[in-house]
């Protein structure tokens, strides 16, 4: 089992990769981030007796991602599953957002949430089977945010979901709300501890 998880060089996403380790995936580290931030990461990973491999992937970019996942295949066979983990927010007040800030977030948790899917589900139609995960935010005090929750409403009714009739076992998933994403040791929910998927 081979798993791409975006976003996971710490925080959610580290904890998302090292779970999905401890079920036996082998676990595909997707980060805009440098490498040395992903080393805890990585290292719990092998530690799990699995394997971990970083690609450095802007997922607002088609190319970078269509290399991650090419480079994925190519070290590990296939993707068996994609979690889109990825995604940013603006630190400004609304009113001083101009439209390239605009851009940056949506590129990031619209488009690249696009981009992951589009790529990643080739392999998995082929095979007739995979798994799609988008990490839905929620209950947030953010002053403007985009996040993948409107990935979630353009995806539920868009083009992923009618590929489901290409498929017997391709399914979405999403995690659950409140999650903290401040946890460093671990991944808290307010309504309970978020250990597994």
């Amino acid at each position: 089992m081979v798993a791409i998880v975006t976003g996971d060089a710490r925080g959610i996403g580290g904890q998302i990769a090292m779970a999905f380790a401890a079920e036996g995936a082998d676990i595909v580290i997707a980060d805009q981030l440098d490498e040395a931030v992903a080393a805890p990461v990585a290292a719990s990973i092998g530690a799990s007796g699995r394997r971990s491999m970083f690609v450095h992937t802007d997922v607002s970019d088609e190319y970078q991602v269509r290399a991650m996942v090419d480079r994925a295949i190519a070290v590990f066979g296939q993707v068996d599953i994609l979690v889109n983990d990825a995604g940013t927010f603006s630190q400004l007040a609304f009113d001083q957002i101009d439209v390239a800030e605009f851009d940056r977030v949506l590129g990031v948790n619209l488009r690249g949430v696009f981009l992951c899917s589009r790529f990643a589900i080739v392999g998995m139609l082929e095979r007739g089977s995979g798994i799609v995960i988008h990490r839905v935010a929620a209950g947030t005090d953010r002053r403007w945010v985009s996040d993948s929750r409107e990935t979630h409403r353009w995806d539920r009714d868009g083009a992923l979901q009618r590929q489901q009739g290409r498929s017997d076992r391709l399914d979405q998933g999403a995690c659950p709300r409140g999650v903290d994403q401040r946890a460093s040791g671990s991944t808290r929910s307010r309504r309970g501890r978020f250990s597994r998927i």
